[in-house]
């Protein structure tokens, strides 16, 4: 199973944002594309600089294998903490972090956050809030069986 971070902007539940908080293949193979496609260009722009660096330092020195040896532990970096950056941004955008929700895919997570509410009360139901005052999810509510 996958942990999921959902992140809110306010106390509505309709414009939640669900982020798998794990290991991203694609971000291990192409950083860059992965970091722009998720709208982090400062990160972007770092990645991109240290694997021009890299590139140039091994067309200097005539190593290739210096590229790879500069690439790999930027991408490494970026397939573990890609979600946290994301989560990171979201934050500082006054995002909040409404729950962790424990799923093997986006859309079971999405059931298990909103449970068996009625699609008129996701948006008038407060967060749910446990011990310490944080959030937590609605992990166990499932819709009934009739």
């Amino acid at each position: 199973m996958a942990r999921f971070v959902v992140m809110q902007k306010d106390s509505h539940r309709e414009g939640a944002q669900f982020i798998r908080d794990g290991f991203s293949v694609p971000a291990l193979i192409v950083p860059y594309f992965w970091l722009l496609f998720h709208r982090q260009w400062l990160a972007a722009i770092t990645v991109i600089s240290v694997m021009a660096l890299g590139a140039l330092a091994a067309a200097h020195f005539d190593a290739p294998l210096l590229a790879f040896a500069a690439d790999l532990p930027v991408s490494i970096y970026v397939a573990l903490e890609g979600a946290s950056l994301r989560i990171a941004n979201l934050e500082h955008d006054g995002w909040r972090e409404a729950a962790v929700v424990e799923a093997d895919t986006t859309e079971e997570a999405e059931i298990r956050y909103f449970g068996a509410l009625p699609d008129h009360a996701l948006s008038a139901a407060p967060a749910l809030t446990g011990a310490f005052g944080r959030a937590s999810s609605n992990a166990f509510a499932f819709p009934a069986r009739g």
